[in-house]
């Protein structure tokens, strides 16, 4: 009898190893498909107020990151950029512009 015991534990802790290792690697692999948008010096975003209204080439409407934090635009984005428009922000084109993603209502703001 003990043999059997022995074998059903065995069975049982093989079950619970390979559920978690496979639990383990799907968490690993697909977590940072949920994470936020990673930033780098390729992203600008509106620095606009609440209903506030901007020209695309003007860059007083953006802000730039620069690897470390979000400092005042030199130039405007173009076509290797990715943009992120802020909450009730409105960007007027002046012409035909191109950028590598464009992300709406970027961030969330809660009116008081």
């Amino acid at each position: 009898m003990d043999i059997f015991n022995r074998i059903a534990n065995f069975k049982c802790f093989k079950w619970f190893l390979s559920t978690s290792i496979f639990a383990a690697l799907f968490l690993l692999l697909y977590y940072p498909s949920f994470a936020a948008i990673p930033l780098d010096n390729t992203c600008y975003k509106t620095k606009l107020p609440i209903d506030g209204v901007g020209d695309w080439d003007d860059p007083a409407t953006w802000d730039w990151y620069n690897g470390i934090a979000w400092v005042p635009a030199v130039d405007y984005p173009n076509k290797t950029s990715r943009v992120f428009i802020g909450w009730r922000n409105e960007v007027r084109l002046t012409r035909t512009e191109e950028v590598k993603s464009l992300y709406l209502f970027s961030e969330s703001k809660v009116e008081d």
